[in-house]
């Protein structure tokens, strides 16, 4: 009776949870260069799309999605991506969004626009710039909880 009742748990864990997709990295996001990255190298890098659409100016939006849901819905993380091909068959933009925190890319990222007296756009920060800044943002808070300083530092981090 014992092992039955061992077995219906064991199958009950097993089938109440779902991953449907591929999760997509940071690593394999920094990879997608706008201008230079092609429908192939998506194809390599993501396995094949499960959305395409294309609009009256010849862009074509791929998209590719991540769930995976833990048992009876608890821990679930959604992930999405959509990436826009110009009609030279190149990436123009992307977007990627989702339960999962996500983290800064490698590559440089342009700050918030500032005033600026001379009509310059603001200037490219390095990734530790970026960080650093974030950190200093984090450090200011206060009554943040152990956890959710871990967390957001984990994330800027881009751990």
């Amino acid at each position: 009776m014992r092992t039955l009742a061992i077995a219906i748990m064991a199958s009950i864990l097993l089938t109440s949870c779902a991953i449907v997709g591929k999760r997509i990295t940071d690593a394999q996001m920094q990879q997608v260069i706008p201008g230079k990255t092609d429908r192939q190298d998506l194809v390599a890098l993501f396995g094949n799309p499960i959305s395409e659409t294309l609009d009256s100016d010849g862009n074509r939006t791929l998209g590719w999605s991540y769930v995976n849901t833990g048992f009876m819905g608890i821990g679930t993380e959604i992930q999405s991506v959509g990436i826009q091909l110009g009609p030279d068959g190149t990436v123009t933009r992307f977007t990627r969004g989702g339960t999962a925190p996500i983290s800064p890319y490698e590559r440089t990222v342009r700050p918030a626009p500032t005033a600026s007296t001379t009509g310059q756009p603001a200037a490219l920060v390095s990734r530790e710039q970026w960080q650093q800044q974030q950190l200093e943002k984090l450090n200011a808070e206060t009554g943040l909880s152990y956890d959710e300083y871990q967390r957001r530092y984990r994330q800027i981090m881009g751990e």
